[in-house]
C-alpha cells in the first residue's frame, strides 16, 4: 500500500534518538527528513572546535599529502590572530555569540595545557627548559601523522 505525497510521521533520529519529522515523498519513493536539530549543532561545536584546534597552532595541510598537518610559522602571530576572527565570525552566525565564545575559551584551555601547561608540568623536569622548536619536533615525532 503506498502512502500519499507529502505523509508525515514521527521517527526517531538515528544518531542520537531525538525526535525527527519525516515527510514522504511519491517521487523516489522516499522518506525525506530535515537534519535534527540537535545533531547539526553538536556536529557544528565539534567542526568549530577542531577549527580553532586548527587555528591556534596554525597549521595548515601538508603538501602532497591531505591527511597531514605542518605548522606554518609559531612567529606570525597576525595570521593565528586573523585565523581565529574569520574562525570566530562564522562560528557566531551559525552557533550564537555565547556559544562559539565557550568554544573559543575551551579551544585557548586546551592549547594552554597541551602545549604551555606539559612543559611547565612535565615529570621530566629538564623539558621545561628546551627550546620551543625542538619540543615541537619531539611531540610530532611521537605522534606521527595524524
Amino acid at each position: 500500500m503506498s502512502k500519499p505525497n507529502g505523509y508525515q510521521k514521527i521517527e526517531v533520529c538515528w544518531s542520537c534518538g531525538n525526535e525527527c519529522l519525516y515527510t514522504y515523498k511519491t517521487f523516489g519513493n522516499c522518506w525525506e527528513t530535515n537534519a535534527c536539530e540537535i545533531c547539526v549543532k553538536h556536529w557544528a561545536i565539534r567542526r568549530f572546535k577542531n577549527q580553532f584546534y586548527l587555528d591556534l597552532r596554525n597549521l595548515i595541510r601538508k603538501k602532497g599529502d591531505s591527511w597531514s598537518w605542518v605548522t606554518e610559522d609559531d612567529g606570525d602571530l597576525e595570521r593565528i590572530e586573523s585565523r581565529v576572527r574569520r574562525t570566530m565570525g562564522w562560528a557566531c552566525k551559525e552557533l550564537g555569540t555565547e556559544t562559539a565564545t565557550l568554544i573559543l575559551n575551551k579551544a585557548l584551555k586546551d592549547y594552554w595545557n597541551e602545549v604551555k601547561g606539559h612543559w611547565v608540568y612535565s615529570s621530566r623536569p629538564e623539558v621545561s627548559y628546551l627550546p620551543q622548536l625542538t619540543l615541537r619536533r619531539q611531540r610530532e615525532d611521537r605522534a606521527g601523522p595524524l
